[in-house]
């Protein structure tokens, strides 16, 4: 997967992955300080959305409201609560699936906000799956 337009260079997109990592991290840290009654709704599939708490939750050290670091099945309650999805009796076994699916032609998460981040150009790709009901975009920075 090459987020760079037209170079071939390991290097250049091993940095753009980690660049587009931690720009999704700042994007899900903006949708955590949001609150249920803000009326979002995530319109990905579980899958998408479980991958990305299990990647906040090994990457970036989520804190809670009590100053603790999250467990990924507080951060995951967090997130469904706020986007109003259903939590599964053992949302991991999404993430596992997703991690272990190798005869599926389908590029992971990250690397689809990579390209849309990168290559489209979109400063905010995390709202392509997020219905803020007329709002306009949902991780604007908070003021």
């Amino acid at each position: 997967m090459n987020y760079d337009s037209g170079t071939h260079d390991n290097h250049a997109m091993k940095n753009n992955r980690q660049q587009g990592l931690l720009h999704l991290e700042q994007a899900l840290s903006r949708l955590l300080g949001r609150k249920p009654a803000d009326g979002l709704r995530w319109t990905g599939t579980k899958t998408d959305l479980f991958v990305i708490a299990h990647l906040m939750y090994m990457d970036a050290d989520p804190v809670g409201d009590d100053g603790q670091p999250m467990t990924f099945s507080a951060l995951v309650a967090r997130l469904a609560a706020i986007l109003h999805v259903k939590v599964p009796r053992n949302p991991r076994s999404y993430v596992t699936k997703d991690l272990t699916n190798k005869h599926c032609r389908r590029l992971s998460f990250l690397d689809r906000y990579c390209w849309l981040l990168f290559h489209d150009g979109d400063p905010d790709p995390l709202a392509r799956y997020i219905d803020s009901g007329g709002s306009g975009r949902m991780v604007e920075e908070a003021v």
